[in-house]
Formats: structure tokens, C-alpha cells, sequence
């Protein structure tokens, strides 16, 4: 007996039936730069499998309790530069300290290097869950093993979930007449608004107005 179905259900790829293997780890491998490197062990008789790049590991004889990583406490470190950064978007620096967004240097797999780059903490009922970097080439990870979240702006009152959103049209001498439908505009999923060219959005917030074109 072996359990191969179940760990091709967890989207590891297996040529053989039994025995030990390395293959590529569904979680990261498509993520490295060495896309080739076949960093998953996999024991098919016992069910265990281990990745020894991200970390990823288990045994599909027991489904215990997920127990998460807990990521390190933030502590706000902003350079002059970053603090730019988000000045050029209109996000300023009382903001970022509210949020507590920061600066770390942190390893990044898509290149396989530590980087300079923008951490957003993720916070659940006050305490921490999770944070998200960003480096100066657009790349992106989490903490791996921590638990998922979504990015909420902790100050605005009211706000529960950044992804509901309600999309209205305005008509008047301010606004634009021309005919818009948001439910043929909005994405399959409902995560996207499909705007037309040079469309102007206006975001509001319960005492503030932010205007800004769509891309």
C-alpha cells in the first residue's frame, strides 16, 4: 500500500509508484529562479514529503490542527527615501507610522538574494499574523508558514474588509454623462473594475475624498 493518490492530490508531480523521489514542490519550485531544481522529497509508501527550499512539509496520514508561524514584532524603521516613496503617492509619513510600515532587508526567491524592501504588516483582532514585503523590483513574498490575512488600513473606521467595495455613478454637471454599467465593467470574480480608457475614479473614505485616474 502507498499513498500516491494522495499526494498527487496535493499537487505534487510523481512518475514512480513507490520509493523515495525528488521532485519539484508545488509551493515554491515555479517561484525560484532555479525552476529545475527538484528541492521536494517525497517518501510515497509512508505519505511524508518535505521541500527543502520553503520548508514545506507533512504527512497525509494526519491532518492536525494548522498551527502558524508567528512573524517578529514590527518596528517602525522608515529611510528618507521610502518615506518619498509613498510621499509621491500621496500617503504620508504619519500614515505609515499608524500602520506601522516599515523598512527590513529580507530574502526574496524569486531572486534568490536578501533585498531592501517595504514590509506591510497584517493584523487580526490587534495581533499580528502576517506581513508582506515588497522590494524595489516589484517582487513580493510573506512569511512563510504564517497565517493568510487581508490588508486593512487600521485607522479608518468602519473598514472591515478592504476587497467589498460599492461602486456607484454620479451624474451632474461635475461628472461625465456617458452611460456605464458597473456589473458588465466588473470582473468575473468581482476583484476588479474593468474602467474605460482615462476613466476618473473617486474613492470614498468617511471624511476624506481621493480622486485618481484608472491604469
Amino acid at each position: 500500500m502507498n499513498y500516491l493518490k494522495e499526494l498527487q492530490n496535493l499537487g505534487i508531480k510523481i512518475k514512480k509508484h513507490s520509493g523515495n523521489i525528488k521532485t519539484k514542490c508545488p509551493k515554491c519550485s515555479h517561484l525560484r529562479k532555479n525552476k529545475k531544481d527538484d528541492c521536494l522529497s517525497v517518501n510515497i509508501d509512508e505519505g511524508l514529503y518535505n521541500c527543502h527550499h520553503c520548508g514545506w512539509q507533512g504527512n497525509v496520514l494526519f491532518k492536525k490542527k494548522q498551527e502558524y508561524v508567528i512573524p517578529e514584532k514590527v518596528k517602525v524603521n522608515l529611510t528618507d527615501r521610502v518615506v518619498k516613496w509613498f510621499a509621491d503617492r500621496k500617503i504620508t509619513e504619519p500614515t505609515l507610522e499608524e500602520n506601522k510600515i516599515n523598512e527590513r532587508k529580507v530574502y526574496m526567491p524569486q531572486i534568490e538574494a536578501l533585498s531592501n524592501s517595504i514590509a506591510f504588516p497584517y493584523y487580526k483582532n490587534g495581533e499580528l499574523i502576517n506581513v508582506k514585503y515588497r522590494d524595489g523590483k516589484k517582487n513580493f513574498r510573506l512569511e512563510a508558514g504564517a497565517q493568510s490575512g487581508i490588508y486593512v488600513i487600521a485607522e479608518i473606521e468602519g473598514v472591515i474588509d478592504v476587497q467589498k467595495v460599492q461602486f456607484s455613478i454620479k451624474n451632474s454637471v461635475n461628472y461625465a454623462n456617458s452611460p456605464v454599467s458597473i456589473q458588465q465593467l466588473l470582473s468575473a470574480d468581482g476583484t476588479y473594475l474593468k474602467t474605460p480608457k482615462n476613466a476618473i475614479l473617486e474613492v470614498k473614505f468617511p471624511n476624506l475624498d481621493i480622486k485618481g485616474i484608472a491604469k
